[in-house]
């Protein structure tokens, strides 16, 4: 780490950490946003309910073309 020998280096840095940290926690808001929507019960319901439908889809039209054959 580099020596500060006057107090206006010392205000440039604290706010240069400033920076950095506002930086850090913005990355951490938009996180922990984007984790609390993908586990949220509606999120976690319609992942299911679209998986279902495709499993469904996918067996009707198995069904469909056993039955056309």
């Amino acid at each position: 780490m580099r020596k500060i020998r006057r107090i206006v280096d010392i205000e440039h840095a604290k706010l240069k950490l400033r920076v950095q940290q506002l930086d850090q926690e913005k990355e951490i808001r938009a996180a922990w946003k984007e984790l609390k929507y993908s586990f949220s019960p509606g999120a976690l319901l319609q992942n299911k309910i679209g998986h279902w439908a495709q499993v469904g889809w996918r067996l009707f039209s198995q069904k469909w073309r056993a039955r056309s054959s």
